[in-house]
């Protein structure tokens, strides 16, 4: 079951002509009038939802919507008095933030003289709804002073408006960074420009974005896939093949420089006292050492035994020296032991 709302305030927006322009008819969001209505908890809402059923309805209209004053359209038929319209509108639309909203206004002259003087504040709709507090159509809307909701005071006075459109125009070339003074074509090509720059940066910003991804997604392939053992090994293992090369090799070389020291003390190229000396520089240069190894002569009278541990041939006892003792006793410098008797 429908039921009509009492008059409710809504904002008239300023108008370039007092003649034309747009009203607030309901404001956007949750309502209630100033005497409880539509009840204790209960609230009316106009929605983008709502605003499109009220707009579907006006453009079905083969009428325009009245304005009257003070709703004397619905007290006619019990005053008896006449009921003058104010103004008329048919098209709406939907202005999130604000609500529904006239887009045809048309004021009669006088309407809009008495805006203009003061005579009236407000403008208030008239609306049917169901028991679920949901809005089903618009009947009309009237000028009043005394509205049930805390409205706003009409602003249809052409000075305002004029003074409010050439501040945000002026704001709007400030900003834009124009000359002052610039005609709407310049502030328009200007904006134009600044979309064009927007976009541009845009696109160059996703371009950058697709580039880092795509190295971000190279490293990260890099980071996972395993390594062929083929052609690598890991870094531990390699280490210490090469500490156990370095040990092995420097093993090789203290052998083999062992072996030449020995063999050198053996046959007299080396003394006894030269013995640290070579093994110093075998650790360092083995080569060295064969080197020096190479052009050092044998001293016979410094080699190991000469007879393998066998009395030299010829001596048979102790009463006579062999002829090798006695060269060297000469080459010595000594005297032969005299022979037993």
């Amino acid at each position: 079951m429908s039921k009509v709302a009492a008059p409710l305030c809504a904002f008239l927006a300023a108008l370039p002509e007092p003649a034309a322009g747009f009203a607030v008819l309901l404001p956007a969001g949750r309502f209630r009038a100033r005497d409880g209505r539509p009840g204790p908890g209960k609230y009316w809402e106009c929605t983008e939802q709502t605003a499109a059923q009220l707009i579907a309805d006006g453009r079905r209209r083969g009428t325009p919507y009245v304005i009257d004053y003070e709703h004397q359209t619905l007290n006619a038929k019990d005053n008896g008095h006449p009921a003058p319209a104010a103004g008329f509108f048919q098209q709406m639309e939907f202005r999130p933030g604000v609500g529904l909203v006239t887009a045809d206004l048309r004021w009669t002259d006088r309407a809009a003289q008495m805006i203009r003087d003061g005579e009236y504040q407000f403008l208030s709709p008239v609306f049917t709804y169901d028991d679920d507090c949901q809005i089903t159509g618009l009947v009309c809307a009237g000028l009043t002073n005394l509205p049930a909701t805390d409205g706003t005071r009409v602003a249809a006075l052409t000075q305002l408006i004029a003074g409010d459109s050439m501040d945000i125009v002026q704001q709007l070339i400030a900003l834009l960074g124009l000359a002052a003074g610039a005609t709407p074509e310049t502030i328009l090509q200007a904006v134009q420009d600044l979309v064009s720059r927007a976009a541009s940066t845009a696109a160059c910003k996703t371009e950058h974005e697709t580039q880092v991804a795509a190295l971000k997604a190279a490293v990260a392939a890099a980071q996972s896939a395993a390594p062929d053992p083929t052609k690598f090994v890991p870094i531990g293992v390699m280490t210490e093949m090469q500490t156990r090369l370095a040990a092995l090799t420097t093993q090789v070389q203290t052998d083999e420089g062992q072996r030449l020291i020995d063999a050198a003390l053996n046959d007299g190229r080396l003394l006894p006292e030269q013995k640290v000396w070579a093994q110093t520089l075998a650790a360092v240069n083995v080569a060295h050492l064969k080197t020096y190894l190479a052009s050092a002569k044998p001293l016979a009278i410094l080699a190991g035994t000469q007879t393998a541990g066998k009395p030299p041939a010829g001596l048979q006892d102790k009463s006579a020296h062999s002829e090798e003792y006695l060269a060297v006793c000469k080459q010595l410098g000594i005297e032969p032991e005299k022979p037993a008797a």
